[in-house]
């Protein structure tokens, strides 16, 4: 007999048995609805810890509103339940007037519930940019000062308080700057997308919130122009129409003399894409934006405009027919061109639609004539002060109208069915020795240019312009 432990104890067996038995003690299926158990519980968990307020319904928030409206103007605090006062918060950019706000606040100090951070924190982040700025700091200040005195255990709460600073009226500018520096050095991950978990304990990061807007303008400053792919996902993913205009006129307005081509096309895409057709000036304004935020839009929306007419010109004189002394006179003198369109036929048409310089604006700077299928003609229509300037895709003539003339008139209502309508008005050659008509047309010979010089200066077109 053997000295062995398992001879003394009488053991002969393999234990690798218990290790197997206990494997398969509980089968796959039994294991995976633990699991899945397990991660249901987890998840309700984390929902329970960081869960936002559900708002009170429609009929509450309704009924609260009309009793404090009616009146707040001999206010009595102590008619207010926890309730009402909670359904007033999530009414707040309802409020019509500045005595209003001054009022609540003082139901507010009176009946406070920290439970009332949640709405208030609602109102901030949904309604930052658009509430007037001193009904904007009484709110802020009430939050401030309710998150200062918290005293409680709640993470949320704390948290909020920690970084309160950034609910001052400049805390959305702060902000940006702070994940600004956190990011520096990436080009594509973006701490914008985690900001409301990280900063204010929400359980979703939703950037769509009004109060991102100047987060993001900030992030990004004067470098978007080297984050363009990251700044199209956060723009896309915030889907607030005011902050592109933000970003977007700044970065035009540091490219205005770019001489890149690609580069021109690139920032165009994305502004005509994200703001607007330049053409559009109520595209191109910011109802709640400050003075300079509106200065940078009206002279970005110029300079695409002008992008936008060189472009078209010289398409026009490249496509639509081979003449480079005139495509530079154009181009030289693009100031005076206040806009342009061009009119072809279906056939001309086709070609430029094969371009993608112009391909998404063609709908709004091109006019097709149905009624010359077959014709490869064009004519470049350019609004001057208070004439129509007319070149055709042959070597012609610029003809020249006067806009509060019949013909000018004509050409305005965009009614004329063929080319040979506008060379058919009766107008007069104006000669390079006589520049007196108010109308007419300067044939393309030699030294057209100098003759139409005299003609603007003696009818004072550049001055009435300038």
């Amino acid at each position: 007999m053997g000295n062995s432990i398992y001879d003394i104890m009488g053991f002969y067996f393999d234990p690798r048995t218990f290790t197997l038995g206990a494997r398969t003690a509980i089968s796959s299926a039994q294991q995976n609805t633990i699991d899945n158990a397990t991660s249901r519980q987890r998840t309700i968990a984390r929902q329970c810890a960081t869960a936002e307020e559900k708002q009170p319904n429609q009929s509450t928030l309704d009924a609260a509103y009309r009793k404090f409206k009616s009146h707040y103007t001999r206010l009595n605090v102590e008619e207010y339940s926890s309730r009402e006062v909670r359904a007033l918060i999530y009414c707040l950019h309802k409020f019509e007037n500045d005595a209003m706000v001054s009022a609540f606040t003082k139901v507010l100090d009176k009946q406070w519930r920290n439970r009332f951070l949640n709405g208030l924190l609602y109102f901030l982040l949904s309604y930052w940019d658009v509430t007037e700025k001193a009904r904007l700091q009484a709110i802020i200040d009430v939050f401030q000062s309710k998150l200062s005195a918290y005293n409680g255990k709640r993470d949320k709460y704390l948290l909020l308080k920690q970084n309160a600073r950034y609910f001052a009226l400049n805390g959305a500018e702060l902000l940006g700057m702070t994940l600004r520096k956190m990011d520096a050095g990436q080009t594509k991950n973006c701490s914008i997308f985690s900001a409301s978990s990280v900063f204010f304990g929400l359980s979703s990061n939703n950037i769509e919130f009004q109060y991102y807007s100047k987060v993001i303008s900030s992030y990004f400053g004067r470098d978007a122009i080297d984050k363009l792919d990251m700044l199209k996902e956060v723009l896309d993913r915030h889907n607030y129409d005011a902050t592109p205009k933000r970003i977007i006129p700044s970065m035009i307005i540091q490219n205005k003399d770019a001489v890149n081509e690609g580069k021109q096309e690139y920032i165009r895409s994305i502004a005509v894409g994200m703001i607007g057709n330049p053409e559009l000036a109520s595209k191109w304004t910011l109802r709640n934006g400050t003075p300079e935020e509106n200065s940078n839009l009206k002279e970005a929306r110029q300079i695409l405009n002008e992008w936008l007419k060189r472009k078209f010109i010289s398409i026009f004189f490249e496509k639509c027919m081979h003449e480079p002394a005139r495509q530079k006179y154009w181009l030289k003198h693009i100031d005076i061109i206040g806009d342009l369109d061009i009119w072809t036929t279906p056939f001309t048409m086709s070609l430029l639609m094969q371009d993608k310089r112009i391909a998404d604006m063609l709908n709004t700077k091109v006019k097709v004539l149905n009624n010359e299928k077959n014709v490869d003609k064009s004519a470049l229509i350019m609004s001057v002060g208070n004439y129509f300037f007319i070149e055709f895709s042959d070597s012609g003539c610029l003809y020249i109208f006067r806009k509060d003339s019949i013909y000018g008139k004509t050409i305005a209502s965009n009614r004329f069915l063929y080319f040979d309508e506008i060379k058919r008005m009766r107008v007069e050659t104006i000669q390079s020795f006589y520049v007196e008509k108010q109308e007419g047309k300067i044939t393309h010979n030699t030294g057209w240019e100098s003759t139409l010089e005299k003609w603007m200066t003696r009818h004072r077109v550049k001055q009435e312009l300038w």
